[in-house]
């Protein structure tokens, strides 16, 4: 495979391409490959552009590998080879084109022994395949259940084995409600193409989808319901073909469907396709070109080997290959160095012809999806002779691309237009660039030379202004080349010349060429004065050309009319008085209202581009500019604040007001409509006052002040000052705002703290007025208490200190404020602060209160194993040890698991795997049988209680005509702690093996196609016992001893399980919040550090 397709392959798979850990490890992957590999593809390559010079890339890890700690063959590690590495058998490494087909080695990180690999190189334990949850997190834990309608269909074959196929058929009446899925799978490198035999299923409520690209099936190929007709094909872009059925729950319609599919798909090629060239023409087409579809994500080589001559020529007749398919062309054979054609987008000339005898073709199919892309369709022949009838087209000299021509050549280039065309054709060179002993003869009008002598040579510049015109669309090319050196080439355009056209008498063209419709050429237009062109707007000169088939770049012939200009646009002030039109050169006459000035030219002009000269303006006389008034400022509404009904509005600063009038607008002759106002300090009246007087006693100004004297006995606001300035604000108030009140004088006194024996477990009740006094005293007071006057202390309130705030208030208003501190002490501990709830467990305390028991219920232990703990009081309200509880946990008996190996036979010589499905569904059928029969072995009466038996998974693999099926039986014991009974179970087992009545269920098996077999259980040392003992739930609980026997117990919170029965503290930075996990998580970004017992997450 080329790298990509390797690399893509090995990660469908979970894996990656081989990458190098050490020397070991090389010497092992050459003792597994094949004697004859060479070399193989290795996981290391620069295909990233953001790759440094000197650096490469492991496809496996986003981690890059300076270059020079890898081992390299001589004179590597050049990048000129391409940018992929393959290894040596020697262990060397050299870089590679990455087209380049090699083997390749898939490797993948190992699993725990007896896991379950998934898709994405992950294990899981085999317990938890095909239990309905999506372990692996891709499915592929539950891509083979048969239970849950998924299957996995082997179709792998080896080397001279008759290619396998088969059908998938649903029932008359398929089940609803069902999402079923089969994944047919066969060897890496082979496709399988699948068709819909018949198809008939709940039109948009049942859908079948198909798809492929690895078993994830990353390429969308169909969604199919209703009834689908003309049994439609599909084919795998890989070796893997998945089919999906999803059924709604509404009414089932009859008839289901029927699908075929094979892996003999001889249409779809892998290896080189070997053509010979001859001088007739043959067809390449890729696969399934006719019907309309290339396949998906696939590689197609061809190599064309002209049998007689050395050049080939090819016509590309169609490219369909999608938008993310690569097209590559070497003008050579081998393809390990740059392509001559490097995308499809370079494939743009009809004809290529080679400058080598072989031609290698490489097409890369991508994954579009419908409408489906076709295909290449290409015609190819020997030498050199193109006879093409067409209307335009390029031609290139034999290995132009390859930047020279072959020597000792003659080709000949024969170009008709078709016959429906009557219209001239014309030839021009984009490059010439030959010898000056290779010729060049150039023929127009059937036979008339254009050249003198054997023809044109390299002293000849043919792309400056040369132009082979043909009158009747006949032009002939014949190259000549000699045995000596050679040149890049040339290239040549060739179409059908533009239409005539006629244009007005005012219009004037300017033609580069002596033929002005010529393929190519250039036409200048232009206009007279006092005209323009009709669509393309005033200008006065406009270029068209002549483009290839023979189409004009323009979409109509430029031609002149006369240019008018647009109505004259009124003016504010102003009117039009005369006007002489609205062509070119006509003038419009503008005059302003009275008491208004002309600004600009009365008269205005039509212009050459179809617009007027500026109109003037007319204004009236502006206003003077008006000066802030003292203390104030003015604010524009309206114009500039000078021009004609300019709006000006006056503002005084705070503490002045407007005298006058507040708006003032300029009118037509330059003047004011008011003079302005003034601002001038606001007044501030006297205030009422009691108990006091007012000097002055008038009205004061903005920040006039006065002063406020309280009588005798009276003070400001109840204080000791009887003096007080008030000045007059911004609001017309005097301030500050202040009364006289009477002055009496109190002092509030608290105690400094005060401290609560409590001496029963009622508590005492606290009257703080009992500690708190005022002098001198005053009935009048009015008292408050935080947070109150009476304050109950119990037990709950041990060593607590509460802060108490008295204050008092008098009639005038004034405040008086004390505090102190309260604590409270106990010389015991009281039952009311004993564990008296815990969940599932009671608790008892002696009468005294100074001990209590916490018992779990019967099914519940400490973490320890312990089912009790004793809670001793230490004085003080403390105890010890201290509270809370600990929690009493749930605990469960462990499982005795065993799990046996039995080993089954086809008869008549059937292969297993041919009738695996069958087997499969014997085992199941058997198993509620088996359970009673295990039942009866391992519970015996008033020794070992079994309880129910269930069988968790059954696994079976194939080899040969032999099955080998795992059985995983799970005996919930209540007692299964005793080990001779233990052992007495496993050996019962054991002895069982070798009757036919107990795991041998010998019957008649389904097979693929058809057939039936019989299977027998063999009588051999392959049936075993291969592990057996007590199990904990799902590995996540700590096995632990209560009452000398074995329980499972969850870790609690702040903890996980490990290997073994031990739970382990969560690491820093990481908590767990529940019991029973088997992994801490990480703490979220904003909450980083975890508490202290690693149950929860607290801010950074």
């Amino acid at each position: 495979m080329i790298w990509s397709d390797a690399d893509i392959t090995c990660k469908r798979q979970g894996q990656y391409l081989f990458w190098v850990l050490d020397v070991d490890e090389l010497k092992a992957v050459d003792h597994l490959t094949s004697s004859t590999w060479e070399y193989y593809w290795s996981g290391l390559s620069r295909r990233e552009s953001w790759l440094t010079a000197n650096e490469a890339l492991w496809s496996n890890v986003n981690k890059t590998l300076p270059l020079e700690e890898f081992v390299w063959e001589d004179d590597q590690p050049d990048t000129g080879y391409g940018d992929c590495v393959n290894i040596k058998k020697d262990g060397y490494g050299t870089f590679e084109n990455c087209l380049r087909k090699l083997p390749f080695v898939c490797k993948a990180e190992a699993v725990l022994k007896g896991y379950f690999r998934c898709r994405s190189g992950e294990g899981i334990q085999f317990k938890f395949v095909c239990d309905g949850h999506n372990d692996c997190q891709d499915m592929s834990d539950e891509a083979n259940c048969v239970s849950r309608c998924h299957y996995m269909i082997d179709a792998e074959h080896g080397p001279g084995d008759t290619k396998p196929s088969g059908e998938i058929a649903s029932t008359n009446n398929y089940q609803n409600s069902r999402s079923c899925f089969w994944s047919i799978f066969t060897n890496v490198g082979s496709i399988i193409k699948v068709q819909i035999k018949s198809f008939n299923t709940e039109k948009s409520a049942d859908v079948l989808e198909l798809r492929t690209g690895g078993r994830e099936g990353e390429i969308f190929l169909a969604e199919l319901t209703g009834t689908v007709n003309n049994q439609p094909l599909y084919y795998s872009s890989d070796n893997v073909f998945n089919i999906r059925l999803v059924t709604d729950s509404t009414v089932i319609q009859a008839g289901g469907f029927r699908i075929s599919w094979t892996t003999d798909v001889p249409e779809i090629f892998n290896d080189v396709q070997m053509l010979t060239a001859t001088s007739s023409v043959q067809l390449l087409k890729s696969p399934l070109y006719d019907a309309g579809y290339l396949p998906k994500e696939k590689v197609f080589e061809w190599k064309i080997t002209a049998s007689t001559k050395n050049i080939i020529t090819m016509e590309f007749k169609n490219l369909d290959t999608g938008k993310d398919a690569k097209l590559y062309l070497w003008d050579q054979d081998d393809i390990s160095l740059t392509p001559t054609l490097d995308g499809v987008s370079a494939f743009k000339p009809k004809h290529y012809i080679s400058k080598s005898k072989s031609i290698r073709l490489m097409l890369i199919s991508g994954r579009e999806e419908a409408p489906f892309p076709k295909g290449i369709y290409i015609k190819y022949w020997e030498g050199c002779n193109i006879n093409d009838m067409t209307t335009e087209g390029t031609i290139q000299s034999p290995g132009y691309f390859a930047q020279s021509y072959p020597e000792n050549i003659e080709c000949m280039w024969t170009i008709q237009r078709p016959t429906v065309e009557t219209r001239t054709m014309t030839l021009r060179f984009n490059k010439f660039d030959i010898q000056e002993e290779d010729y060049l003869k150039i023929y127009n009008d059937t036979n008339n030379a254009l050249h003198t002598g054997e023809g044109f040579t390299g002293t000849t510049d043919l792309t400056n202004d040369f132009e082979v015109r043909s009158t009747n669309g006949y032009i002939k090319l014949v190259f000549t080349t000699n045995y000596d050196l050679t040149n890049s080439g040339f290239e040549a355009e060739f179409s059908l010349d533009c239409h005539n056209f006629a244009v007005s008498p005012e219009t004037h063209l300017n033609s580069q060429s002596n033929y002005k419709t010529s393929f190519g050429n250039i036409v200048d237009f232009s206009c007279d004065e006092g005209y323009s062109f009709v669509n393309e707007g005033p200008y006065n000169s406009i270029s068209i050309k002549c483009q290839k088939g023979g189409e004009w770049n323009a979409p109509r012939i430029p031609s002149c009319i006369t240019t008018y200009c647009p109505i004259p646009q009124a003016i504010d002030n102003g009117y039009i008085i005369g006007s002489s039109g609205v062509k070119v050169g006509n003038k419009v006459t503008y005059q302003c209202n009275d008491r208004f000035t002309m600004n600009g030219q009365p008269v205005i002009k039509c212009l050459q581009d179809g617009s007027w000269e500026e109109a003037p303006r007319c204004t009236a006389v502006r206003c003077p500019a008006l000066s802030k008034p003292a203390n104030g400022d003015i604010e524009i509404l309206t114009g500039d604040g000078r021009d004609f009904a300019s709006v000006v509005h006056y503002v005084c600063d705070p503490g002045y007001e407007t005298y006058g009038n507040v708006t003032t607008h300029c009118k037509t002759r330059g003047k004011w409509s008011h003079v302005p106002p003034s601002c001038e300090r606001i007044w501030c009246p006297i205030p009422r006052t009691l108990k006091g007087s007012l000097y002055p006693s008038n009205a004061q100004q903005y920040e006039g002040t006065i002063t406020l004297t309280c009588d005798r006995g009276f003070g400001i606001n109840g204080t000791n000052t009887r003096n007080m300035v008030l000045k007059c604000g911004s609001g017309g108030k005097f301030l500050p705002n202040v009364t006289c009140f009477g002055n009496t004088g109190h002092q509030l006194i608290c105690p400094l703290n005060k401290t609560i024996y409590i001496n029963t477990a009622a508590g005492e009740i606290f009257n703080v007025s009992d500690v708190v006094s005022v002098t001198p005293s005053d009935s009048d007071l009015n008292f408050t208490f935080s947070p109150a006057e009476l304050i109950t202390l119990d037990h709950t309130t041990m060593e607590e200190k509460k802060k108490v705030v008295v204050t008092a208030s008098d009639k005038w208003g004034a405040e008086y404020q004390c505090s102190f501190l309260v604590e409270t002490k106990a010389g015991a501990c009281f039952r009311e602060s004993s564990p008296v709830s815990v969940p599932n467990a009671a608790v008892t305390c002696n009468s005294g209160n100074f001990s209590c028991i916490v018992r779990c219920k019967s099914g519940f232990v400490f973490f320890d194993g312990n089912e009790t703990k004793t809670y001793d009081c230490t004085g003080q309200n403390m105890w010890l040890p201290t509270l809370p509880t600990d929690t009493c946990i749930k605990y469960d008996e462990p499982s005795y698991i065993i799990v046996l190996q039995m080993v089954y036979k086809t008869d008549q010589n059937q292969f297993a795997k041919d009738c695996k499905s069958g087997h499969d569904e014997k085992i199941i059928t058997n198993n509620a049988s088996l359970t009673n029969d295990i039942y009866n072995i391992c519970n015996i009466p008033n020794v070992v209680s079994a309880g129910p038996v269930v069988i968790t998974n059954t696994m079976t693999t194939t080899t040969g005509f032999y099955f080998t099926t795992i059985f995983t039986i799970e005996l919930p014991s209540t007692d299964l702690d005793q080990i001779r009974q233990k052992s007495t179970c496993g050996v019962l087992l054991v002895n069982q093996l070798s009757r036919n009545d107990f795991f041998d269920y010998t019957g008649i098996v389904q097979c693929n196609s058809g057939t039936t077999t019989v299977v027998r259980q063999t009588l051999d040392s392959s049936n075993k016992v291969m592990s057996s003992g007590n199990q904990c739930e799902n590995g996540i609980k700590k096995m632990t001893t209560v009452d000398n026997s074995s329980k499972c117990i969850s870790c609690p919170p702040g903890s996980y399980s490990g290997s073994g029965d031990a739970c382990y503290v969560c690491p820093d930075g990481r908590f767990q919040s529940t019991f029973g996990q088997n992994e801490c998580v990480d703490c979220p970004s904003d909450n980083l550090v975890p508490s202290e017992d690693k149950t929860t997450c607290l801010g950074g």
